[in-house]
């Protein structure tokens, strides 16, 4: 199915509220909101999904104090970028944030993204933090996070574009990486993939060491040399976008669980093919 909201066509802009149209099984089976936090360079939004439930279930979660189901509780924790143009075709405005709303969601953002302490202030509206391996709530959030990165995979409703790099590794690595053991080595979550670049004549390759260490990407030719032929090509991951410069970029440790999109310097989305 494809979408073309009517209800309201304005455009994308900091500190809204969006409905998501339902334009794939994610958007179908409840309504998603979210809450637009701030504009970015290149053409894209933080954005962050607001709870099905009706309180803050994790210390990565904001009570809102609005009294309406779906947007009851913010989720800093699953925020990611998306583009303008994505946002526009696949989501409605609903309402404007308070002031309060839009600068206490920024305000917990910025502590999980600096791994602080959340500020004195908002903790009576933070959920209790997910410690436990066993804790259910692990569930929770991978199933939340799994609904956000089918929204980011999606290419624009009006005219089908092309998928771009934006992807989720199987299955068990993803329960690996959330929910490893304490005791267990990290290197056991060593893992590298690669996609032809046809376009540029070239290989993309990403590694990681460990669930904690950085995730690496370099450009090399088809030979597995490295080559320049992608430097200035964007990476959009979940929170940050990253220019290549001498045929790599380093990106923050969660790129193989929350994936990525890479556009050309121009800004068209590039083809990508997995070996």
């Amino acid at each position: 199915p494809s979408a073309s909201p009517v209800q309201d066509d304005r455009s994308t802009a900091a500190a809204q509220i969006r409905l998501l149209a339902p334009v794939c099984e994610t958007t179908w089976c409840r309504p998603m909101y979210l809450a637009v936090l701030r504009a970015e360079p290149n053409g894209l939004f933080l954005v962050a999904p607001y709870s099905p439930l009706t309180t803050a279930a994790t210390s990565g979660e904001l009570e809102t104090g609005r009294d309406v189901i779906g947007l009851s509780a913010l989720c800093l924790w699953n925020a990611c970028l998306l583009p303008e143009v994505l946002l526009n075709a696949i989501s409605w405005f609903v309402d404007d944030m308070s002031h309060a709303e839009a600068h206490d969601g920024l305000r917990l953002w910025n502590s999980l993204a600096g791994e602080k302490p959340p500020p004195d202030d908002l903790r009576p509206r933070i959920g209790p933090p997910v410690i436990h391996p066993d804790d259910p709530r692990h569930a929770y959030r991978i199933s939340e996070q799994l609904r956000m990165e089918a929204v980011r995979a999606m290419g624009s409703a009006k005219d089908a574009a092309e998928e771009t790099l934006c992807f989720v590794p199987w299955q068990d690595q993803l329960f690996g990486l959330k929910l490893r053991m304490a005791a267990e080595d990290e290197a056991l979550y060593a893992a590298e993939v690669r996609w032809n670049v046809e376009e540029l004549a070239c290989v993309v390759r990403l590694t990681q060491q460990s669930v904690c260490s950085p995730c690496r990407l370099s450009v090399e030719t088809m030979g597995g040399l490295l080559s320049s032929r992608m430097d200035g090509c964007l990476v959009v991951c979940r929170l940050k976008a990253t220019v290549i410069a001498n045929a790599a970029a380093e990106l923050a440790p969660d790129t193989l669980l929350s994936g990525m999109r890479l556009l050309s310097p121009d800004g068209h989305p590039l083809a990508l093919e997995r070996f």
